[in-house]
This record gives structure tokens, sequence and C-alpha cells, in this order.
């Protein structure tokens, strides 16, 4: 589990984050180390003395940044949104942009999520023509999870919402 550390004063920014990256499944550490720290510097937050977010911050950017320097994982598989890549156990796969978005969404709902909510997600909007270009696209990600897995029904559809099955 990834750790941010937070060195910031305002306790309600403090608590924004924390609960914010708690969500997302990161252990949140009071002062000292971890993999992220986070430094209040009154007009900036700077995290791991290279990335800075000029105040009011947009916590869901930051989120998005944070997010990219870090593997999702799910069960013995793992995703590196910045590389595109999936893992499992010493299999690799390549992704495609779009592939990433679904795949990190999956990971990130364990209980599935509506096919309408994931086109909205994937492409602004839920139309017909984008449920197809979905379908297309949750079609080849299954491919690329089957040759690295072995499993061929990883994501399933139960109750109109798409769930990872690995």
């Amino acid at each position: 589990m990834k750790t941010i550390c937070l060195n910031i004063d305002d306790k309600i920014l403090y608590q924004t984050f924390a609960d914010l990256f708690t969500t997302f499944g990161f252990k949140v550490v009071d002062r000292g180390s971890g993999d992220f720290v986070f430094d209040d510097l009154g007009d900036r937050i700077v995290v791991n003395e290279t990335m800075v977010f000029e105040k009011p911050v947009d916590i869901f950017y930051l989120v998005s940044k944070i997010s990219e320097n870090v593997d999702i994982v799910f069960g013995n598989m793992s995703l590196n949104q910045k590389l595109k890549q999936m893992k499992f156990c010493d299999k690799v796969a390549l992704l495609t942009d779009i592939e990433v978005k679904i795949l990190s969404l999956l990971m990130n709902n364990s209980d599935g999520i509506l096919a309408s909510d994931l086109a909205i997600a994937i492409f602004s909007k839920n139309t017909e023509s984008q449920m197809k270009s979905l379908a297309t696209h949750i079609y080849n990600l299954r491919k690329k999870i089957e040759e690295i897995t072995g499993k061929q029904k990883n994501i399933i559809l139960k109750n109109s919402r798409y769930c990872l099955d690995l």
C-alpha cells in the first residue's frame, strides 16, 4: 500500500486530502516520510519536492497526477497508467489510452461500474455510438487480459455493471 505524508497545518485542507487519498487506497501518515510527501508552503502545495500545485488546489487534478505515478493493484494484476502496462505475474501487456482508463476504473470499483457511467467517464457522453465503441474496447481489453492471465471471462457484465473477475 502506498503512503501519503501530509505536512499540512491547515486542518481543513489536511482532512480533505486525508479523506480523498484514503478513498483511493492510500495510507495517510502525519509528518515524516512516505511514498508521496506533501508540503504546504502557504501559496502552494509541493509534492516530493518536484510537483508544485498553486493554491487554491484543484484536488482532483492533483489526485490524477499522483495516480499516474502509482501502480493500481487488483489481485495479482497491476496497472501502470504512465507506462500503459498491465502486468500479471511475470507477463506484461501494453494498452491503449482508452484501455488504461477502462481498466483503472474497473480496478478502482470492485463492485463494478454501470456501462452507461463507464461510457460517460471514457467519452464524456453516453450515446449509442459510444456504447458500441465501449463494447469494442472492452472486447479488445478482455483479449489482452486473457493473453496474460489465461482466464477467458475476465470482465463480466452483471446487472448492467462491468466487473473484473480475475
